[in-house]
């Protein structure tokens, strides 16, 4: 036995009957999946405790066409009788379409959880390969495992490739459309493993982090650092696409 009430039922025309509303509150709840209340008035109120004349006349209206009415079915009718030979069982006419907005809510729901489940298991794997890079202990890592996975944001519109901490210890979250706008002025960097260096150089050093507003500035400052190095290695290394000019 379960029903969803909806707030809108306070705000519309249903209202202004206290009765007719209380009565429509517990045939939804009572109803089967089919949106059936297969009951006479008495069952009504022995189930629920109202009083049958406020049952009986509840139902009066529930049965009445509405003009005011939100749906147009039926002629505004809110429930309508199974058989009409007989005075009590009814259909509530718009049970299919509340049904299926709850499906909808419900899915909203479990995607933003899994949405935010994903998000947490990138920034874990993120923050475990840091660890292992910059030599982390395992406590310090626990540490900033706690510290970063507190975000709520549920709309994912772009992959999240890195993020490291701000000055303000807010995170600062690097896309994969960006890593695609910058990557050809780097081509000789892993720019996965810089941004993973990054966080772990901001989280050791808390008092040369960067604002947001500078936080591009520093992505890009640090990738021509190591675009310098990997080109230097290259010299040394004689590579032919790196030939000294004489």
């Amino acid at each position: 036995m379960y029903g969803k009430i909806f707030e809108q039922i306070y705000d519309g025309s249903l209202r202004l009957n206290w009765k007719a509303l209380i009565t429509f509150q517990q045939m939804i709840v009572l109803c089967d999946s089919d949106g059936v209340v297969d009951m006479t008035h008495e069952a009504l109120h022995f189930r629920t405790g109202i009083p049958l004349e406020i049952i009986n006349e509840g139902i009066q209206e529930l049965e009445s066409p509405d003009e005011r009415s939100r749906s147009p079915e039926h002629n505004g009718r809110r429930i309508i009788r199974l058989d009409e030979h007989r005075d009590w069982g009814w259909f509530l006419v718009n049970h299919q379409y509340y049904r299926d907005l709850i499906s909808r809510e419900e899915k909203k729901e479990k995607d933003r959880i899994r949405i935010k489940e994903k998000r947490a298991a990138i920034k874990s794997n993120e923050i475990k390969d840091v660890a292992k890079c910059s030599g982390l202990s395992q406590s310090v890592h626990d540490v900033a495992h706690t510290n970063t996975n507190t975000d709520t944001n549920t709309d994912i519109k772009e992959l999240v490739v890195g993020a490291f901490t701000l000055s303000d210890n807010s995170e600062y979250e690097i896309e994969q459309s960006f890593i695609k706008n910058i990557k050809n002025a780097y081509p000789d960097v892993n720019i996965i493993k810089e941004i993973k260096l990054m966080s772990s150089w901001c989280f050791a050093n808390p008092k040369k982090r960067k604002t947001r507003q500078g936080a591009k500035r520093f992505i890009n400052n640090w990738l021509a650092s190591a675009q310098k190095v990997a080109e230097v290695d290259r010299k040394k290394n004689n590579d032919p696409q790196y030939e000294y000019a004489n």
